[in-house]
């Protein structure tokens, strides 16, 4: 089967941000997140060989989850400018290995992936890789798409599955967004059910499957949690459309331009040792290592 592999370009440019030390170019640019993200990028080239890449990023905006939910996402701390600085240099850099990047505007990036992998399941036989540092795609996990995630840092990476989701999260992918309709999402400040946790919300989910089919059920409920999800119901429905992944987002693509190609070594290198990043170049298959001696080795 062919391996496509989906990047979520904020999360694992967030992630590389956060586990590298500050570095700096030439200049004093901030490109920590730059070496960070093509660091995870040649490691996949090196560890997995994709037939086909793509990189969706969050586009700067509102989308529709901030209409449902004006406060959604409210008590994540924003990333300081030099983060958001880094993006372009990174969007720049892809296009140079000739990788698409899909973004558009009112969606996130989850939105783009969850399209993508949809899209891309029903087209055949394809085995597809989410790359990301966010449990929030684990809902997408299926029989031909698996998550790609790097926990701990920007070295460690884990393929989680079906069973593998299950066992970290305790309900199946399916019911992920069931479980954060009932437990909530302190990340992204999604509410959920007042006084009901993770326990309680697995418990739950594992007798009735979905959040619709408890509501039906609600008389077979003890009465304390009964009580609890009545006061909460419209906090619950409002939570499992915050949560749920709009794979019916609007996206156009071509397969055949995310195929990996034979790019451009030269301007690859050039591009790196500009910000320094001699190592990477070391990395790069069938490189030359044509490395300057002045480079600062990071």
């Amino acid at each position: 089967m062919p391996k496509i592999f989906i990047f979520d370009g904020n999360a694992l440019a967030h992630r590389a941000y956060h586990a590298m030390p500050i570095l700096n170019d030439r200049r004093g640019q901030i490109v920590n997140a730059v070496y960070g993200f093509f660091s995870i990028l040649l490691s996949v080239l090196s560890r997995h060989n994709p037939k086909y890449i793509f990189v969706a990023f969050d586009v700067a905006g509102k989308t529709f989850r901030d209409k449902i939910f004006t406060d959604y996402k409210a008590k994540r701390k924003k990333p300081p400018q030099d983060f958001y600085d880094q993006l372009p240099i990174i969007k720049d850099i892809l296009h140079i290995f000739e990788i698409p990047v899909v973004q558009k505007k009112g969606y996130e990036a989850d939105d783009l992936i969850g399209a993508l992998s949809k899209k891309l399941s029903q087209e055949g036989e394809n085995e597809i890789f989410i790359v990301t540092a966010d449990q929030d795609v684990f809902q997408l996990v299926s029989r031909q798409v698996k998550v790609l995630s790097f926990s701990r840092g920007i070295n460690q990476e884990k393929i989680y599955g079906q069973s593998q989701v299950k066992e970290k999260i305790g309900v199946e992918p399916k019911n992920i967004c069931d479980y954060k309709a009932l437990s909530g999402d302190s990340s992204d400040n999604i509410p959920g059910v007042l006084g009901i946790g993770p326990k309680t919300a697995r418990d739950l989910i594992s007798q009735y499957g979905t959040l619709k089919n408890i509501y039906q059920n609600l008389g077979k409920i003890p009465d304390k949690i009964q009580a609890r999800l009545k006061q909460s119901k419209d906090n619950a429905f409002m939570s499992l459309k915050l949560a749920t992944i709009n794979s019916r987002a609007p996206i156009n693509f071509d397969l055949k331009e995310a195929r990996l190609r034979d790019f451009n070594q030269e301007k690859i290198e050039k591009e790196f040792l500009k910000f320094g990043f001699k190592s990477l170049v070391k990395r790069l298959p069938q490189s030359q290592r044509r490395i300057a001696a002045q480079d600062k080795l990071f």
